[in-house]
Parts: structure tokens; C-alpha cells; sequence
């Protein structure tokens, strides 16, 4: 799905408009209490066509949420984002069900909390700079050697060049262990377990 520049600018300021209108203080509370974003009802989404790309192209979708954070004028944790809660039904799926076609789609689960291991300082956080658009990407890095984009996150620009490299910041990671909830299985059938990290403790 491509976005010509006059749209994706117009998308970029419908998520400002919605931050600053309505999630001002929930942004102050999630950086005062050391969160690495704010969630979203993904229902205040300001038209369909920014909910149909949060659901299909995820990544994108949070690009132009990082571009409309760095407008506000705050000061914002490297790494700072936006996460969605309250999906559409059509979105939610039992962790059995997910098949290779959910991958870099947007999708919700639910379980239960089985193991969790929170790796303190273990994580570098980069955010590079496009040089062609200035959109901002976030890049989570493995040991090892330094991950650049290869490409710019904005569906607009695209660009593949060389990536200024803005800041480093070192943080948490949480491994956890998530199993299926064993009212939605039936009686013979053993829940399913997914295995994730994220960079935001998990609410029990």
C-alpha cells in the first residue's frame, strides 16, 4: 500500500491533532512512570482509512505516530511510541490460530502470564534519521553488529540511503511466556503458548 506525500502529510497531522486534543497527559504519565509509550484506543482513530493502515501495515502506521510525537514539542525517551488497545473483533485471534498470513499485520491476543524475565540494561534502542524525509526509525539492536533500516519507514518516501544516526539509549526487555486461556479450548485440546519481548512490563 503506497501513500503519495499529500496523504501521508495529511495522515501525520491527523495523529497530531488526536495526541495533542486527547492524550497529552497520558503521555506525561506514561514517560513520568518510565514507559516506552502511550496506548491508544485504536476506536479515536480520526478516519478509516488510518485504522485499515494500522491494521494491514502496523509499522507504518506507527511511523507516522513517531513523526506526530516529535511534533508536540515534549521530551520524549528515545524509542518513545504509540501501542493500540480496544482492536476491532475481526483483529483478535486465539494464539492457536495464528498463522504465518498475521505476521506484520495487527492482530490481539489474550492469555495468561506464565513466565516473564525482565533483562535490565540488556538492550540497545538506535533511532536513525532519514536523510531524504527526516522520519524518524527506531530500531531494536541484537548482539553483535549495528542493524541500520534498510529502507525509510514513511510509505511515502521509501528512501534507501544512509542513515544519520541520532541517539542510543540503553533499556529493559521483558521475555515472556504467554499461554492461552483455558475457557476459549475445548476439553481434550492443550493451550497454545507464544513467545515474545517487548520493552513495556506486561499488566497482569
Amino acid at each position: 500500500m503506497t501513500h503519495p506525500a499529500t496523504q501521508t502529510d495529511a495522515h501525520i497531522h491527523s495523529c497530531y491533532e488526536l495526541l495533542e486534543r486527547a492524550y497529552l497527559p497520558a503521555i506525561t504519565e506514561a514517560v513520568q512512570r518510565g514507559r516506552q509509550s502511550v496506548t491508544l484506543d485504536f476506536h479515536d482513530l480520526p478516519d478509516l482509512d488510518l485504522m485499515t493502515l494500522a491494521l494491514e501495515e502496523p509499522r507504518e502506521a506507527l511511523a507516522l505516530f513517531t513523526v506526530a510525537l516529535g511534533r508536540l514539542g515534549l521530551t520524549l525517551p528515545a524509542g518513545f511510541g504509540v501501542e493500540f488497545t480496544n482492536l476491532p473483533v475481526s483483529s483478535r485471534l486465539p494464539i492457536s490460530h495464528i498463522r504465518v498470513e498475521h505476521l506484520n499485520r495487527l492482530i490481539a491476543v489474550e492469555g495468561l502470564v506464565r513466565a516473564e524475565t525482565e533483562y535490565v540494561g540488556e538492550v540497545t534502542i538506535i533511532t536513525f534519521e532519514c536523510p531524504l524525509c527526516a522520519t524518524p526509525i527506531t530500531l531494536i539492536q541484537d548482539q553483535g553488529l549495528i542493524k541500520e533500516p534498510t529502507h525509510c519507514a514513511n510509505a511515502a518516501c521509501r528512501g534507501r540511503a544512509k542513515f544519520r544516526r541520532l541517539r542510543d539509549e540503553r533499556t529493559n526487555l521483558y521475555s515472556v511466556v504467554l499461554e492461552e486461556a483455558t475457557e476459549t479450548l475445548g476439553q481434550t485440546a492443550q493451550p497454545a503458548r507464544l513467545n515474545f519481548l517487548t520493552a513495556s512490563a506486561p499488566e497482569q
